[in-house]
């Protein structure tokens, strides 16, 4: 495999990528933009201090979730012939 098609398919494969997570990107960029307008940096930095075992559980089920489906695509990808 030359350079080129190594490059071509590894284009392939973040287009890809962005393409079954872009509605987690998304939400991350609007709840992103909201915290930053409307909620105060300290109040934040509390939340987070206060529910350091809450923001775990979730940060781990968000990866969680994210991954499974990720695992799927993979699966389907394997199944795919790498280009010559």
């Amino acid at each position: 495999m030359d350079i080129l098609s190594l490059l071509q398919y590894t284009f392939g494969k973040v287009v890809e990528t962005f393409s079954h997570n872009w509605w987690l990107l998304l939400i991350s960029i609007l709840i992103s933009a909201a915290l930053k307008l409307y909620v105060d940096q300290d109040a934040i930095a509390r939340f987070l201090r206060r529910n350091t075992k809450n923001s775990v559980l979730m940060s781990t089920g968000v990866a969680v979730a994210t991954l499974r489906r990720g695992d799927r695509d993979l699966e389907r990808a394997d199944r795919r012939p790498l280009p010559a």
